[in-house]
């Protein structure tokens, strides 16, 4: 059951991480039209700034599950090294907890967020865009990488390469 588990939610990050990689390329033809438009026919593409800084924000966080599903994270070797090898999984697992942890958090904070956001009608300076669907976004990426280290902590990678496997990429 754990395993099905663990699957399911590197798959559900894959598949946020493809969304991320699709935003990536919108965000890309934004700028090259805003370009185009500025240098061509001295018509900037207004707002243009503006959107590519909230789909930079939903790329990022889009991405950290499946980062963290790689193990593509930074990492500091350290005194864990030294440990015997079950005291080293021990250990692995009580950092996964904690970041599952820390990112919940994370998640029910930018929650919390999304609703007074809507409260207070915040939208965009340019195009009034509402800001909440954005910090709502934002949640789910912070859940789903909490669910990534929650799966890791209760089904340890035996590989460290077996991932991609896993997910079936």
């Amino acid at each position: 059951m754990l395993v099905s588990f663990k699957r399911s939610v590197y798959k559900m990050s894959a598949g946020l991480n493809l969304a991320g990689l699709c935003l990536t390329l919108v965000m890309v033809l934004l700028v090259v039209v805003d370009i185009f438009g500025r240098a061509l026919f001295n018509i900037p593409l207004q707002g243009s700034y503006e959107l590519v800084e909230y789909i930079m924000g939903l790329v990022i966080v889009f991405a950290i599950g499946y980062t963290q599903v790689r193990n593509a994270h930074i990492n500091v070797p350290g005194l864990i090294e030294l440990l015997p090898a079950g005291l080293q999984k021990a250990m692995q697992a009580l950092v996964s907890l904690v970041g599952a942890a820390a990112y919940a958090l994370f998640a029910w904070q930018a929650f919390l967020k999304a609703g007074s956001e809507i409260q207070a009608k915040t939208e965009s300076a340019v195009l009034a865009i509402p800001k909440f669907p954005f910090l709502y976004a934002c949640a789910f990426g912070f859940g789903l990488l909490a669910l990534v280290y929650l799966a890791q902590a209760l089904a340890p990678d035996e590989v460290e390469e077996s991932n991609e496997a896993e997910i079936g990429v």
